[in-house]
């Protein structure tokens, strides 16, 4: 008889979804930092998750905006702060639905790096995307 394997963890921590910037500019309410304390959806609680929080602002460089309604940030930075919050729990599988859309030439470089390096870092990325794929991999 086989015996299968069952992930006690569920599907919701192993898995991260950033949602396209129109999304977030529909959502005026909510500041980037009320975003990204949704980390608790994710079992993140206490000083683990003001860590992740202020990594994320950092990481992403959104402190200075942190206060600012997400429906006001620019295009990338709605993209930046979407990531972001996908990545509070460090998922095992990202789900980044046209993660560029709105960003300019360098920013959406910047994305491809950090895409990149994550799925170097193990994470299994999934990107859905209009632009061809040999020009998100230059």
């Amino acid at each position: 008889m086989r015996q299968f394997l069952v992930s006690l963890v569920p599907a919701e921590k192993r898995v991260g979804y950033a949602e396209p910037a129109a999304e977030i500019s529909c959502s005026s309410v909510g500041t980037a930092r009320s975003r990204c304390r949704g980390a608790s959806a994710y079992g993140l609680r206490g000083n683990r998750k003001r860590q992740r929080i202020e990594w994320a602002l950092q990481q992403f460089e959104l402190t200075s905006l942190a206060r600012l309604p997400s429906g006001q940030l620019p295009g990338g930075f709605k993209q930046r702060l979407a990531m972001a919050a996908a990545l509070l729990h460090e998922p095992e599988t990202l789900f980044l639905d046209e993660p560029t859309s709105g960003a300019d030439p360098l920013a959406r470089r910047e994305f491809w790096r950090r895409i990149t390096a994550l799925a170097e870092q193990g994470v299994t990325v999934i990107v859905t995307t209009a632009w061809p794929l040999g020009l998100c991999l230059r």
